[in-house]
């Protein structure tokens, strides 16, 4: 039977124990369905700035319970409490 090298070890015990981290998806709009554009979106200590039709994209979020900010102009438009708890959400807001 073939003994597997010690950094194959290392690599499986790093993956099965590591925290797993989600992307968070969406768009944000104003209420009259305008994008925001340039505006920021924060959740988990990660952020993303919104493009041209206000898509987002933010990767690494912890799993587990949240709170999603949406910051223009220096302002905080939403904030919005969720739970991450799958690879892959996608969060859509309208601000107004």
């Amino acid at each position: 039977m073939k003994r597997l090298p010690v950094y194959l070890i290392i690599l499986i015990f790093l993956i099965a124990f590591s925290d797993p981290k989600a992307v968070i998806t969406g768009k944000i709009t104003t209420r009259e369905g305008k994008p925001l554009v340039r505006g920021v979106v924060e959740i988990g200590g990660e952020y993303d700035f919104t493009d041209l039709k206000g898509n987002y994209r933010i990767k690494d979020v912890p799993y587990g319970n949240q709170i999603l900010l949406v910051i223009s102009s220096g302002d905080t438009l939403r904030k919005i409490r969720t739970r991450v708890e799958k690879p892959h959400h996608r969060i859509s807001v309208s601000v107004p």
